[in-house]
């Protein structure tokens, strides 16, 4: 929380980094409230972590698995811009 937050400093959390960072502190508060057995995947209390998302909250859920991989055991990213993100397609193909 920022306390009387401008409306440039909220803004300037507006972005994928920051989106993956939220993600990452709110799923370790679930796997905390479900007693999940820490972080060793070979445990059996271990509770797996899987992304999913369509369109853009797809591309998050691509991105999010590809900058946490120790973290996140499966992403599913439908209808994902990923080729618009690396610019290999004409920005106008999304709106086709």
């Amino acid at each position: 929380p920022l306390p009387n937050a401008t409306v440039e400093e909220l803004t300037e959390l507006l972005t994928p980094q920051q989106a993956m960072a939220d993600m990452v502190r709110l799923t370790k508060h679930f796997k905390d409230e479900l007693g999940c057995g820490g972080y060793d995947r070979t445990s059996p209390e271990y509770c797996p972590v899987v992304s999913v998302g369509g369109g853009y909250p797809g591309f998050l859920s691509a991105m999010f698995r590809l900058a946490h991989g120790d973290f996140v055991d499966v992403a599913y990213a439908s209808s994902a811009p990923l080729k618009l993100y690396d610019q290999s397609a004409p920005q106008e193909v999304y709106y086709d």
